[in-house]
């Protein structure tokens, strides 16, 4: 079986792993004590503007990745955590994961929630918790976390133009303090009555990063294969620029690789069948072609282009040019 047959083989299979009927109601505890609110469906405008941003002023408000926004039909309700999984809820599935709480100074109360876990420890506590309660458990889609963190809006955050210390956790306490994690359901929450969307950590989800499709879409599921997994939300982690507080909005996007743990990434669940939707293909961005595995010279493969060196933290690279100067830059695995 190749290893795209073997993907679309265990994606049907997640999507089979539980027959149960999402329940009748608004919202629902679980028997971990996790609560979720029940998420209508209906349709948005996902990302933001027709095309990458060209000038600095549009950089300031979008990324490249955003674009094209496009009409998307969520067709089934849903069940979503009102708050992020807890250290208290996830440990009840991996109690070797308490060694963990407090590292790099984050994360360490029972209801904080919980941090440094892979995309497939999150994975693999969804399928345990689906076999505990007999219902589908899962990580949400990433158009089903931009719906449901808009809750109706069109603005850029669920709070309007602009989000402030008083409203979320973007890593300053309303005095300008600074903090890391916060006990989860802190802040207001949104008009689904969901706690932190922006803010406090971000969010593992369901698909593979890659580029938007135009064009209407139903219950869409991202691509087929990638190299990084969807993370949404932004977190306590304050970013090195202040204008970069655009890195919460609703429509922004991240990718981290799958095998990361770090202290500023967890995950809320969705209770609720996958759709039935075929992936998108995979689809080479521009900023992957004509890139070599090998290493480059010491000083460049041409002293006038900017050529990759290496990862650095947060999932941002550096460029280094052939001139001496130096470049920073998403290529494409979040901000």
């Amino acid at each position: 079986m190749t290893r795209i047959a073997a993907l679309l083989a265990g994606f049907a299979g997640a999507a089979l792993l539980v027959a149960a009927d999402v329940p009748a109601g608004k919202e629902l505890t679980n028997s971990i004590g996790m609560k979720l609110v029940r998420i209508e469906a209906g349709e948005f405008l996902m990302g933001t503007g027709a095309e990458p941003p060209k000038t600095r002023d549009e950089w300031k408000d979008r990324d490249y990745d955003e674009a094209p926004a496009h009409t998307v039909k969520i067709t089934r309700p849903f069940f979503l955590g009102s708050t992020e999984v807890t250290n208290a809820q996830y440990e009840q599935f991996d109690t070797e994961h308490r060694k963990y709480r407090g590292k790099k100074g984050a994360s360490n109360a029972d209801d904080e929630p919980v941090t440094f876990v892979t995309w497939q420890q999150a994975v693999d506590f969804c399928q345990w918790l689906s076999k505990k309660e007999g219902r589908p458990y899962r990580l949400p889609t990433e158009a089903e976390w931009e719906y449901a963190c808009r809750a109706g809006t069109t603005t850029p955050y669920h709070t309007g133009d602009t989000i402030t210390a008083n409203q979320a956790n973007l890593g300053v306490s309303p005095d300008n303090q600074p903090q890391r994690t916060v006990a989860v359901g802190s802040y207001p929450a949104n008009p689904w009555g969901l706690f932190d969307m922006h803010g406090n950590v971000a969010e593992w989800c369901h698909d593979w990063y890659g580029p938007y499709e135009a064009g209407e879409q139903s219950d869409p599921v991202g691509r087929v294969d990638g190299y990084a997994r969807v993370v949404r939300g932004w977190s306590w982690l304050v970013p090195a620029r202040r204008e970069a507080l655009r890195y919460a909005r609703s429509a922004n996007r991240s990718g981290h690789l799958p095998e990361d743990a770090n202290p500023y990434t967890g995950f809320r669940v969705v209770l609720g069948e996958m759709p039935a939707t075929k992936p998108l293909p995979v689809v080479q961005a521009a900023y992957q072609k004509g890139v070599k595995q090998t290493a480059a010279a010491p000083d460049g493969p041409e002293a006038t282009k900017p050529y990759f060196v290496s990862f650095v933290k947060a999932g941002k690279c550096r460029l280094r040019s052939g001139t001496g100067g130096v470049a920073s830059g998403r290529c494409g695995i979040g901000t």
